[in-house]
């Protein structure tokens, strides 16, 4: 039954996503996408120095973040018996991005709410 709207499910989502880029960029970094690329947009995660600062604001709004990856695969407990090198972006990554809500039931209204409040934080 899934596969009757995943059509329609994907392109709803890539609308929020254009919505949120158009509508954040210039206040963090939003993911790009190359031209001629379809996303299914699992994730949509910003980049922020003021990461927690940021999801504790918007937890305070009611809107639900995610830091999906807080430690690097390499510093995980699981791959500590291997040899590995230190990695800084996969570091630094881990760091600063803060996932926003994404899926296709979200409204107009609701992208809205949550970009304006992600403008806010930033005083725009």
């Amino acid at each position: 039954e899934k596969l009757v709207i995943y059509e329609d499910e994907i392109k709803r989502r890539n609308e929020i996503a254009t919505n949120y880029s158009g509508e954040l960029g210039d206040v963090c970094h939003v993911p790009i996408i190359p031209e001629g690329v379809t996303s299914v947009w699992a994730l949509y995660s910003i980049k922020t120095d003021r990461r927690d600062e940021l999801a504790t604001f918007l937890q305070s709004k009611g809107i639900p973040t995610g830091v999906y990856y807080p430690k690097p695969l390499h510093l995980q407990e699981a791959f500590a018996n291997l040899s590995h090198q230190e990695l800084p972006v996969s570091k630094r990554l881990s760091e600063i991005s803060l996932s926003l809500p994404m899926h296709p039931y979200l409204t107009d209204d609701q992208v809205e709410y949550i970009t304006s409040s992600v403008r806010t934080f930033y005083g725009r």
